[in-house]
């Protein structure tokens, strides 16, 4: 019990000392002389001594901060190429993988049928996941954001599925009726 008692007052001890014996520092060496003539002679009431503006000074902070303005406004522009050269390539990817689909089966029903599935799909993943991400940071649910978006993201996998093939029955039924209805003219 002893030991315990010694550190906090050996603490307590130098803080103590500490402040009886500290001083305030003193400048000296530079004593600084008030001469009159200066004061009278200057109409601004300033000495030549106050006058501390460097031009190169402000002409460095100005190179600094245009060169960062620069460096942000070209980062801006190769985030927004970078992301508009992956939708690029993503709508490739879809637009071609839908065309050797149709291609293979034979079938231009069986590639559009495709193209839509897959781009539901794709819409339904991103829609889930940001979706389930809002709703656990509004509602306060007790689920981590790499779990919310994942379970956000498989439920808006299903769900863009289920809702192609939704669609594109729809856009098939819509087309027939089109059929029948030129036809009878």
């Amino acid at each position: 019990m002893y030991k315990s008692i010694q550190i906090p007052l050996f603490f307590c001890l130098i803080l103590c000392f500490n402040v009886l014996i500290s001083n305030a520092q003193t400048d000296t060496v530079r004593k600084q002389s008030v001469d009159s003539s200066i004061a009278r002679n200057n109409i601004s009431g300033t000495s030549a001594a106050d006058d501390d503006f460097n031009a190169g000074l402000l002409l460095m902070a100005s190179v600094v901060i245009c060169a960062m303005v620069g460096a942000a406004i070209v980062g801006s522009f190769l985030a927004a190429f970078a992301f508009l050269l992956a939708i690029v390539f993503i709508s490739a990817g879809i637009f071609s993988a839908s065309l050797l689909i149709a291609f293979y089966k034979k079938s231009i029903t069986t590639g559009f049928k495709t193209f839509v599935v897959i781009i539901c799909s794709i819409g339904g993943t991103a829609i889930g996941s940001i979706g389930l991400f809002i709703v656990t940071g509004i509602f306060h649910l007790d689920l981590s954001n790499q779990t919310a978006l994942l379970i956000g993201g498989v439920g808006g996998l299903l769900g863009g599925v289920l809702m192609g093939f939704v669609i594109y029955k729809i856009l098939v039924l819509c087309m027939l009726y089109i059929k029948k209805k030129f036809a009878l003219v």
